[in-house]
């Protein structure tokens, strides 16, 4: 029978097992140095690499990703999405922090998703990547009809900037901003109709031939008064007053104006006032020739009995194809005209800016809380149309989503979009 030197097997053994330890030490000093890793990630001080996804996250927060190394971003992915859409981001490094800052404002009540890849260590240390989602406080936007045909939208969430940024607020003046239709506090603007202004670079690129103003109105209409203690009336918003479009409302909110500039077929332009104050009179019963339908709110108490004092969904549309033009409250229509019935307005084909035909300065600005910019001096002579003047009819109430579209909605589009925006 074979014997087997134990003691040689045991000597081999131990050999092998030393030379594998060697191997590997050897092994790890070539490997280079340890990984990367983000020790931390928070948005305003909100963690967002807890298990559970972050909420109520400020549309305005800078996003702080702290590691455990100093980084080197170069050639690396840092995104930040909602759905398909990128938002637009600027990034400082600093040692071993990344801070990630969105340019505009980010969407309320959405899902956001953070990326980040292809970071390294200063020491060449590699990073295996992260990626976090977290939602944003306040209510969510809601998709709109015809959303390709959106062409500014202002949220006033804390802020006078248009969504997009595409236009520039040139001025704010005494605004502030207040709870809006759905309970979320610094979510509308408001108006303290003596000297409140919003001024929006470019706006008479806001009228279209075809188009469609869409917003919320909350009409303060507790102590506003002219210079006689009467009620004042209320310059929402405007372009060059009718040069380009205003809208206004009475002093006891019981009518509405769209006054406008249309071009005409041969080129030149002409004024019109979109009026309605929902008597149901029409081109039937005594009403103007192009009123096809207006509704009779007054069982109601008429607009004066619903728009003060309440969020009140507005929406005012241009057909250039049918030339017609229609008002709508709350989702319902309250009054179209047909303007091929008035023989003066039925070569309209489009709504324009015209500044020519006085001696006036018509500023192009779009401004919300007056009937045009304070480049304008159009009714500076006038008590109630020189903004410097505090009674005058400055807008008093609040404004939110705001909504401008380079297309004509029909009632299902507005009811649609009504739905989608009010609250629950």
């Amino acid at each position: 029978m074979k014997k087997i030197n134990v003691r040689y097997w045991i000597s081999l053994f131990v050999s092998i097992a030393v030379a594998a330890v060697i191997i590997s030490a050897c092994n790890d000093d070539d490997d280079g140095p340890a990984g990367l890793t983000a020790v931390s990630v928070t948005a305003d001080g909100i963690p967002l690499d807890e298990a559970t996804s972050a909420d109520n996250v400020p549309v305005d927060a800078e996003i702080l990703v702290e590691f455990d190394k100093d980084v080197d971003t170069t050639g690396a992915v840092i995104t930040l999405m909602r759905g398909g859409n990128e938002a637009e981001i600027e990034i400082e490094v600093s040692g071993n922090e990344i801070t990630i800052r969105p340019v505009n404002n980010l969407d309320p009540g959405s899902d956001y998703t953070l990326r980040i890849e292809d970071v390294t260590a200063t020491d060449g240390g590699s990073f295996n990547g992260i990626q976090l989602t977290f939602t944003t406080a306040g209510k969510s936007i809601a998709e709109a009809p015809k959303e390709g045909n959106l062409v500014a939208f202002w949220l006033f969430d804390g802020s006078a900037e248009e969504r997009s940024g595409v236009f520039t607020v040139s001025a704010e003046e005494n605004i502030e901003y207040t709870t809006d239709r759905a309970g979320f506090e610094n979510s509308a603007a408001l108006f303290n109709g003596d000297n409140s202004i919003i001024e929006v670079d470019r706006g008479d690129s806001l009228l279209s031939q075809d188009w469609t103003l869409s917003f919320w109105l909350m009409l303060d209409t507790v102590g506003h008064v002219d210079a006689n203690g009467n009620r004042a009336g209320h310059f929402v918003m405007g372009v060059g007053a009718f040069h380009g479009f205003q809208v206004e409302f009475s002093g006891n909110g019981g009518s509405m104006k769209l006054a406008a500039r249309y071009s005409l077929e041969d080129g030149s332009t002409i004024g019109n006032d979109f009026f309605c104050n929902a008597d149901g009179m029409d081109a039937n019963n005594g009403g103007f020739e192009a009123i096809e339908f207006e509704a009779d709110l007054s069982p109601q108490g008429g607009m004066s009995a619903i728009i003060p004092q309440n969020w009140s969904h507005i929406v005012l549309t241009y057909n250039s194809e049918s030339n017609t033009r229609s008002f709508y409250l709350n989702g319902s229509l309250v009054q179209t005209d047909n303007l091929n019935n008035a023989p003066a307005l039925a070569g309209i084909n489009g709504m324009t800016f015209d500044a020519s035909g006085t001696a006036a300065t018509i500023g192009n600005k779009l401004a919300f809380g007056f009937a045009f910019d304070r480049e304008t001096n159009l009714w500076d002579n006038e008590p109630w149309g020189n903004f410097d003047v505090e009674t005058s009819n400055h807008f008093k109430g609040a404004l939110d989503d705001v909504r401008f579209f380079n297309t004509f909605y029909t009632t299902s589009d507005v009811q649609a979009l009504y739905n989608a925006e009010k609250a629950d």
